[in-house]
């Protein structure tokens, strides 16, 4: 029969000649918690399972015992009913549509304010290059918004533009039809990513669906390759190791080049850390950093992924080393980094920075750890990140760990407050 996690890491433990102190001191928990798994009377976490592997020299088998339940998300609270003030917009494939106030939701009819016709009775419409580059302007300014406004202001603005896209590819001359297409693709896109940070993941991929059915109808049959690299950072987030690695590999295989590939190599490490297959992670490392280095085809529209990253490897590798247990490590990648993201991407580095607190924490500076988390909290204030929560709910638990700590007890409560929806 095998042995329980306690039993194991206890001979493993003797067998290498470490004391119960010394092993307790070099993964920063306390003797007592290390005496309490040892004995069984406590569960090990994920995150301990990882360090001991490290300190021991085990190899991952210490976190193999270990089975996580995937990360659980915050329920939503119910809707308010508004009596008065229920807007309600209607967008038609052809161009009309009408807005509206609702008495109550799903109530009847609602009192229209503003209709409109459709865009044309057929004639096409004068859509130039000049216009084409207002759009792209527009999406760009919308797409830097993303750094600092939540998802709650994102997604009406996106989804109609968005629409206002489809129309305009839909009935623009046919030389510029497909940059159109393109660029609905985009819009597209960034919605489903405004929908995953709103914690929607199957809006998220509803959204990417309907990117790749616009980029194919502008002649790039590539996004549809993206769309999967999307799916895996789903997947990610939802803390599914396997899945991951299965989505990035598939997209892999796929003639979609070599920015999309080097995206899913990048994803495709990320999720053998979450196994702690370190060996395999460093040569999905070793793939992205190659094909992310190769030039590639930019025309078919604005760059694919994060533009607010400036080392996507090194970043990568941080995320990494802290799911393989080596938060010393992560941290020295990950604060450099943040470093270098511009004080606009807010919620680049809300992201970068919570995980960056958690690495610190994880290696027991939990003073600097506490600064780098209320960085960051300052960082992604408002914007109601469900993929920033994922780190911040692993940092809570942290600091609770440290009950005696001034400074934990100082910043807990506000970290709490940030994870109520």
């Amino acid at each position: 029969m095998p042995l329980s996690f306690g039993a194991e890491l206890r001979a493993r433990r003797l067998t290498a000649g470490i004391s119960l102190t010394r092993l307790a001191k070099s993964i920063n928990y306390s003797k007592s918690h290390i005496s309490k798994i040892e004995n069984g009377t406590k569960a090990p976490g994920m995150l301990l399972a990882r360090l001991c592997d490290v300190a021991l020299e085990a190899d991952g088998e210490l976190a193999s015992i270990v089975t996580t339940a995937q990360t659980p998300r915050l329920s939503r609270p119910p809707g308010k009913s508004e009596v008065d003030d229920l807007w309600v917009m209607q967008l038609e494939p052809g161009g009309s549509g009408r807005f509206g106030m609702a008495r109550r939701p799903g109530n009847a009819e609602p009192l229209h304010r503003t209709t409109w016709p459709p865009a044309s009775n057929g004639a096409q419409q004068r859509y130039t290059d000049e216009v084409l580059g207002e759009f792209r302007g527009q999406f760009d300014s919308l797409r830097r918004l993303t750094q600092s406004l939540p998802s709650a202001a994102m997604l009406p603005l996106l989804i109609a533009g968005t629409h206002a896209m489809r129309l305009a590819a839909a009935t623009a001359p046919a030389a510029i039809q497909a940059r159109l297409f393109l660029l609905a693709s985009r819009y597209a896109e960034l919605t489903g990513w405004m929908a995953q940070e709103a914690g929607d993941d199957d809006g998220a991929v509803w959204w990417t669906d309907l990117a790749v059915e616009y980029a194919a109808a502008g002649g790039d049959r590539r996004l549809a390759a993206f769309a999967g690299v999307r799916r895996a950072d789903i997947a990610m987030y939802q803390h599914n190791g396997p899945r991951t690695v299965e989505l990035a590999r598939h997209v892999q295989r796929l003639d979609c080049g070599s920015r999309i590939r080097g995206l899913a190599a990048q994803r495709e490490a990320q999720g053998h850390a979450i196994d702690g297959d370190d060996d395999a992670c460093r040569r999905a490392l070793d793939r992205a950093a190659t094909w992310l280095g190769e030039p590639d085809d930019t025309s078919a529209g604005p760059v694919l992924g994060s533009s607010t990253v400036s080392d996507p490897i090194n970043m990568a590798t941080g995320w990494c080393l802290h799911d393989l247990g080596r938060p010393d490590q992560a941290a020295e990648r990950l604060v450099g980094q943040l470093e270098r993201t511009p004080a606009w991407a807010a919620r680049t580095r809300g992201r970068l920075g919570a995980r960056y607190a958690l690495a610190l924490l994880a290696a027991g500076d939990i003073d600097r750890g506490c600064a780098a988390l209320d960085q960051a909290l300052n960082d992604c204030a408002g914007l109601n990140s469900a993929t920033i929560r994922t780190d911040l709910r692993e940092a809570a638990h942290q600091l609770n760990r440290h009950p005696t700590n001034q400074t934990a007890r100082t910043t807990l409560p506000r970290l709490t407050n940030a994870l109520t929806p």
